[in-house]
């Protein structure tokens, strides 16, 4: 990755330039630096539809999401995958693979990062030794009947991480996990000592 968070890594993917010459290097980064071409721009400009579903990670974003005609933003925490968003996604690729213009669709599912979204069917040791394979195993699950939605004859899709993460202190428990991604979010982490 070219940077160690979402603003960063998704300002290189939507204009193939690097953190350092984009401008956004932090969450707390909105604008780019300059006036660099984003790829949905492009897109739009020839003739494609262009739509994003982001999260609060990409959300508050100013320049991020220069080229998209429609954007959805949602709260991870407040709505998951499995619980909302999933099948949204699925009604638009069915309207999008209905259209006559050619489009490109942006999904930012987050669901792996800090605090994980994890489908409760899935927080039991059968789903992955810890909370994140847990999320994981989630969303490989969720991820199906969106695959299911796409026409693969006209379709191109692109799947990816931003970014890693540091696994050496995911906690194996849910609650363990809830604590951890409160002190993660409250960036008091540091204090841990092991």
């Amino acid at each position: 990755a070219v940077g160690s968070n979402t603003t960063a890594v998704m300002g290189s993917w939507f204009t193939g330039l690097y953190p350092f010459r984009h401008g956004l290097r932090s969450f707390r980064d909105r604008k780019f630096t300059g006036r660099p071409i984003a790829m949905a721009e492009i897109l739009r400009d020839n003739g494609y539809s262009t739509h994003a579903t982001v999260t609060e990670a990409m959300a508050a974003g100013e320049d991020i999401l220069n080229g998209f005609e429609e954007v959805e933003r949602r709260d991870k925490k407040k709505e998951a995958i499995h619980d909302g968003y999933g099948e949204r996604c699925r009604f638009k690729l069915g309207q999008l693979n209905r259209s006559s213009r050619p489009w490109f669709y942006f999904i930012h599912t987050c669901e792996l990062h800090p605090d994980r979204q994890c489908d409760p069917r899935f927080r039991s040791r059968r789903w992955g030794h810890d909370f994140y394979d847990r999320s994981l195993s989630s969303l490989d699950y969720h991820l199906g009947p969106i695959f299911d939605s796409v026409d693969w004859d006209d379709t191109v899709v692109v799947v990816f991480g931003d970014h890693g993460d540091n696994l050496l202190w995911e906690p194996s428990g849910e609650l363990a996990s809830k604590v951890m991604n409160r002190l993660r979010g409250d960036n008091r982490v540091s204090a841990l000592s092991a």
